[in-house]
Order: C-alpha cells, then structure tokens, then sequence
C-alpha cells in the first residue's frame, strides 16, 4: 500500500501483521490496516478504506497548554466542549473517560442530520503531556457498526512518543 501522507511526516512500517504501524513526525503512532489510505491535509489526518469503506477517522492536534500531567477529566472537558460547540444533544452522563496506552482519553457517540441522511459520529479526545489528540470517526447512521471493529482497534493502538 502507498501511504498518501504529506512530506513532513515520517512513518515506520511494521511487516509482521496486516496492520502496519505509522509513526507521525515522532509525536504519535496508530496501527492501521495496510490497504486503508491515510492522508495529510491542512493538519488533518484522514484515514479511510477507499475501497469498501463506509466512513472516515480524522485526526488533528492541539499543542496543550498545562505543564500539569494530563487527567481523564481533562479528556471529558475537551468533549463536553466540543459537544457544546456542536450542539448536539448528547447526554454528559454518556461520556466515557479511560485510557489508551497510559494517557487519559474519553469518548461518545452522537448523531447528526446532513445532506446524505443521518450520521454517527464517534468522537474521542485523547490527552499527552504536550498535546492533545482530536479523532472522529462518522458514517451514516445505518453502516454504524460496519467499521467498527477496525476502528476500535486502530484508535486504541494510538500512542503519543
């Protein structure tokens, strides 16, 4: 598989699984499976099976601005800050704060009406003592749980370096 991905970005391929591991620029890393495409645009990391998939994960950085260690209420506040912004109509109570690797995360599910029907969205914040990790994954609402196995198992192989 080429790896469609700007020319700032390094990446490190692992040959022994139908995954390969990429390394961005020596901040993070994610385990992706070798025939879905990334690509880098305008700081944003677009992963997706071109050919038979059915949505999209899309990953962007912030730089944090604490020298605190990262908590799971951090992680909680980023997603209710977004749902605010989103306005969607999420209950907070459905917010799940864990750990991916040993860096505080959290996640939530939300659907929302666009031009192509109704979508779901799954949206996870993850923090790291320097940055903080933005990453969605939507589809229309009806091919949910399509890719959800894959994605599962690509966002929970994410670790900052």
């Amino acid at each position: 598989m080429d790896l469609v991905i700007g020319e700032e970005w390094k990446h490190m391929i692992d040959q022994s699984s139908e995954l390969e591991k990429v390394v961005w620029d020596g901040v993070f890393s994610l385990e992706v499976p070798r025939d879905w495409v990334i690509h880098e645009e305008d700081n944003i990391i677009s992963i997706f099976d071109e050919e038979n998939g059915v949505g999209v994960i899309q990953i962007s950085l912030v730089e944090r601005n604490s020298s605190e260690a990262p908590t799971k209420l951090e992680a909680r506040e980023l997603a209710v800050y977004y749902i605010e912004q989103r306005k969607w109509e999420v209950q907070k109570d459905s917010i799940t704060m864990f750990e991916i690797g040993e860096s505080p995360a959290s996640v939530f599910d939300a659907e929302e009406l666009s031009d192509e029907g109704l979508d779901h969205w799954t949206v996870w914040h993850i923090s790291g003592s320097k940055n903080l990790a933005f990453l969605t994954y939507n589809c229309l609402l009806a091919d949910k749980h399509t890719e959800l196995s894959m994605c599962d198992s690509i966002v929970k192989s994410f670790r900052w370096l």
